[in-house]
């Protein structure tokens, strides 16, 4: 075990590939790398945590529990449990070739790749929900309750279907192409796929995906959608960069924003009133953030 404050990438790898290449001579070896965080109590959290996951980010690794091949950092709840379960995988690490197979197995039949998702923590503000309907609707609202598991999946799956249609309009994915965006359960929230789609059409509808998403920085066009009690408070959106160039293809995305999500204002930020709205866009989306969660599949 070598402990070390290292936090710049390249060293982190160097380190890594020196425990990989000992003893050389023996192919199945397998060497248990340590990666240590403190945290300020019982729970696992904390800005430790946080540095510690970003590098877990870039690569592609096995969850051996729920043999799934994927990039996101999802561990247990309490220090005490996590600590357990890390001496428990390492102590059978002569499994693990066995369970690398099994995992590899996982769309075998369709030759298996990895493929992107795009991890979004549960966030009101970065959800356009639909009106309030009924008395039970509107107090939930009021009174601040979660939001039911349901209506996000729908919530995304229309964004979702939302940057699909649009990057079809635009030209930039074959209308005859049989994909189709998917919502399931993530690490802090849900993730979005799209099944079917090429690396690129992955790739781009991802990038679309992330910035409607994202903070929003400098776009030229805003969609605003009213919400709140009374209305008095807005949820804001950037128009992604690919739609934003002329007003042709912001009509094309805005479009589809009506078809898909039905409420909202599209708004040029170029004017004296735009960029109001976009510096308050700047503020309220501050904290706004997705992850990318390569998956085997």
């Amino acid at each position: 075990m070598l402990g070390t404050n290292l936090a710049s990438f390249v060293a982190i790898n160097q380190l890594r590939g020196w425990a990989l290449r000992i003893d050389r001579r023996n192919p199945s070896k397998c060497s248990n790398i340590w990666h240590i965080a403190v945290v300020p109590d019982a729970h696992v959290s904390g800005k430790d945590l946080e540095a510690l996951a970003r590098p877990f980010a870039c690569f592609a690794r096995i969850d051996r529990e729920a043999l799934e091949i994927r990039s996101w950092f999802a561990p247990e709840a309490t220090s005490t449990v996590q600590n357990e379960k890390a001496r428990r995988l390492a102590a059978t690490h002569g499994d693990l070739a066995r369970d690398w197979d099994r995992a590899l197995e996982t769309g075998a039949e369709i030759g298996g790749r990895l493929m992107q998702e795009t991890g979004i923590a549960q966030r009101q503000s970065q959800l356009v929900l639909p009106r309030s309907r009924g008395l039970a609707s509107l107090w939930r609202r009021l009174s601040g309750r979660p939001i039911p598991e349901p209506e996000i999946r729908r919530t995304l799956g229309r964004m979702g279907h939302l940057v699909l249609e649009s990057l079809r309009q635009l030209g930039d994915i074959g209308p005859d192409r049989d994909i189709a965006p998917y919502v399931l359960e993530g690490p802090e929230g849900h993730r979005i796929g799209l099944d079917r789609a090429s690396r690129y059409e992955e790739t781009l509808f991802h990038e679309t995906l992330r910035r409607v998403l994202h903070p929003v920085t400098n776009p030229r066009y805003l969609v605003v959608v009213p919400a709140g009690f009374l209305r008095g408070r807005s949820q804001l959106f950037a128009v992604p960069p690919r739609f934003d160039g002329n007003k042709r293809r912001a009509g094309i995305f805005w479009k589809n924003w009506q078809a898909m999500l039905g409420r909202g204002q599209l708004v040029y930020t170029r004017t004296v009133a735009g960029r109001g709205l976009l510096q308050s866009a700047r503020l309220r989306t501050l904290r706004n953030r997705t992850t990318h969660n390569p998956q085997w599949k």
